[in-house]
C-alpha cells in the first residue's frame, strides 16, 4: 500500500493532539480528575434580606420558604438582623383551629411555644372565600427554635393546638435543615454589633 505525504502527516498530525489532549498516563494506566467536592452554600445566601427603614431593623427569611404557600408548610422561623429569632405557625383549611401555640415532640419528650393571644397582635385570622386561614406569632420562642435545630437529624412531629381541634404534621427534613440554618444564623449576628 502506498500513502500520500498528507496523508500521512495529517495522521502524524492527528496522533499528536490526541495524545495531548488524553488525561495523564502512569505506567499504562489512565488517571481520571479527583472530583472536586461541593462548596456548601455560605450561610446567608440560604435566606432572603429584607429592611423596614421605619423600624431601622431588618429580617432574614429562609429560602426554603419562599415561593412556596406557607398554608402547606405548618412551622417556619424568622431571624431578626439582631439575632433574635421567632417561630410561625400557619393553619388553612375549611374550618377554625383557633390555635394559639405549638408543640414539637421528639424523642419522646415534649416542647412547647407560649400560648399567644390576639389581643397582643400575634395571632391573624382570615377567612378567603370557603376557606379560613390562621397565622401565629411567637416572639419568645428561642429555646423552641432551638431544640428543633439541635435534633434536625431525628423525627420531629409537630402539633398545633386549637381550641376547636388541632393539626399534626411530621416536619420535613428540608425544614428541619431551615430551622437549623435560621438558629445558626441567629448565632451568627449576635456575634456582629450591627448585625450584618
Amino acid at each position: 500500500m502506498l500513502y500520500s505525504k498528507q496523508f500521512i502527516f495529517g495522521a502524524v498530525i492527528t496522533f499528536a493532539l490526541a495524545s495531548s489532549c488524553a488525561a495523564p498516563k502512569q505506567s499504562g494506566v489512565i488517571i481520571a480528575p479527583k472530583p472536586q467536592p461541593q462548596q456548601p452554600q455560605p450561610l446567608k445566601d440560604r435566606f432572603k434580606f429584607t429592611y423596614d427603614e421605619f423600624k431601622k431593623t431588618g429580617k432574614y427569611e429562609h429560602t426554603r420558604w419562599e415561593g412556596i404557600s406557607f398554608a402547606s408548610r405548618s412551622l417556619k422561623c424568622v431571624v431578626i438582623s439582631t439575632g433574635d429569632a421567632y417561630a410561625v405557625s400557619s393553619y388553612s383549611g375549611s374550618s377554625w383551629l383557633f390555635h394559639t401555640k405549638v408543640a414539637a415532640l421528639i424523642d419522646g419528650d415534649v416542647y412547647e411555644t407560649e400560648e399567644q393571644s390576639t389581643l397582643a397582635g400575634t395571632v391573624v385570622r382570615d377567612i378567603s372565600g370557603k376557606y379560613v386561614s390562621e397565622t401565629v406569632y411567637y416572639p419568645n420562642s428561642e429555646s423552641f427554635i432551638g431544640k428543633i435545630a439541635e435534633n434536625k437529624d431525628k423525627v420531629i412531629k409537630i402539633r398545633l393546638y386549637g381550641s376547636k381541634a388541632y393539626k399534626e404534621e411530621v416536619l420535613a427534613d428540608k425544614d428541619k435543615q431551615a430551622f437549623f440554618d435560621c438558629w445558626e444564623l441567629a448565632k451568627m449576628l449576635k456575634q456582629k454589633p450591627d448585625g450584618n
